[in-house]
């Protein structure tokens, strides 16, 4: 009886609780020992509630058998202090429903956000390329799209490891044809980016019609997955597609009203050439957007300062890098090309992904 009593008193003085069947704790006891357990631990209850708490220390006392040991007192109480005074965050909550999506209108109900300060909004960031994980994409760096993005391109979307995975300190996505079906990858960084000089360094191992790889960046990255296109505004920092001509890449920006898209877009200067390493890169600031192709400046794109969203969405929210292969796009400038048969695999490597500091 003993015994059990004791198994009880260590069970509340650790604030240890269990589920567990009476009958069976007490079987085999008289009804008297279950009484005298029970007294047991109400006394020892009663005699805890009067106990003062003492802030945790160690002393020294002797046990039963004469023997000195370290003893803890009990820790402080939790403090009373109020909580505080500070409103939530009105930041809306991250929705799965509300996915990237670059080429699907929503309406437009909410007003434009305050543009953000732009005096400590410079950034300096690397991605790690070399140790590119699956298990990364939910968590603190990446976020992998799975599915049709809706934009009337030939490819599936997939996580699968045979479409995007790390090599020799590289990050390598492949479009594969497999019976007949398009399976790419495409990933968001799950951190967004004020201003900066945002970079890539890309090789393409083929350079065919239809092939549409792309680097370039959307809203997000800010604790908002929503947004509104071309309304938000989508920047391009590499875009290959032979629309824009046989070894033309595509650098500019997007935005504009509701069903209104004003394309700021530019055939860089820069021809492809396949397995050459290239550096496109895009200086964002509040007053502008400049592009570059291995250093030479191609593109500029200037804020009008109308306090127009319609005109310059860029400077109210942060934006995040988007890394995808798209295959055969629907829209006119491609129209009739297509990836040649006999041709089953495409590669974008992406070897470097950064934000430099701009001076202020």
């Amino acid at each position: 009886m003993e015994f059990f009593a004791k198994i009880v008193l260590v069970m509340f003085a650790l604030n240890i609780s269990y589920q567990f069947n009476i009958d069976e704790l007490f079987n085999g006891l008289s009804s008297k020992d279950v009484q005298k357990i029970v007294r047991l631990v109400n006394d020892f209850i009663a005699e805890q509630r009067n106990t003062k708490p003492q802030a945790i220390s160690s002393s020294t006392e002797q046990n039963t058998n004469g023997n000195q040991v370290q003893r803890q007192s009990e820790p402080p109480p939790a403090s009373n202090t109020p909580p505080s005074n500070t409103p939530a965050s009105n930041t809306p909550p991250v929705s799965p429903t509300n996915q990237d999506n670059s080429k699907q209108d929503a309406n437009q109900n909410n007003a434009p956000p305050a543009p953000v300060n732009s005096s400590d909004s410079y950034s300096t960031w690397s991605a790690n390329l070399a140790n590119f994980q699956k298990s990364d994409w939910c968590f603190d760096i990446w976020t992998a799209e799975t599915g049709r993005d809706g934009n009337g391109e030939a490819q599936d979307y997939t996580d699968s490891p045979d479409v995007i995975y790390s090599k020799n300190g590289s990050l390598y996505l492949h479009a594969i044809r497999k019976n007949g079906r398009w399976y790419a990858p495409r990933i968001k960084s799950n951190v967004g980016f004020d201003y900066g000089r945002f970079e890539a360094t890309v090789t393409l191992t083929e350079t065919v019609p239809g092939a549409f790889p792309a680097v370039w960046m959307l809203p997000g990255g800010d604790g908002n997955d929503s947004f509104h296109w071309p309304y938000d505004g989508e920047i391009d920092i590499f875009e290959y597609n032979q629309g824009w001509g046989q070894i033309a890449v595509n650098q500019g920006a997007h935005y504009g009203a509701k069903n209104r898209d004003k394309c700021d877009c530019v055939a860089s200067k820069c021809a492809i050439q396949p397995n050459k390493p290239m550096i496109f890169a895009v200086e964002k600031t509040p007053d502008r957007l400049t592009f570059f192709c291995d250093g030479t400046k191609s593109h500029e794109i200037n804020n009008p300062n109308t306090g127009n969203k319609n005109d310059w969405p860029f400077n109210l929210r942060k934006f995040r890098f988007i890394l995808n292969y798209a295959i055969e796009p629907s829209w006119s400038k491609n129209a009739g090309k297509v990836v040649p048969q006999g041709v089953d695999k495409l590669t974008m490597i992406v070897s470097q992904l950064q934000v430099k500091p701009l001076s202020k």
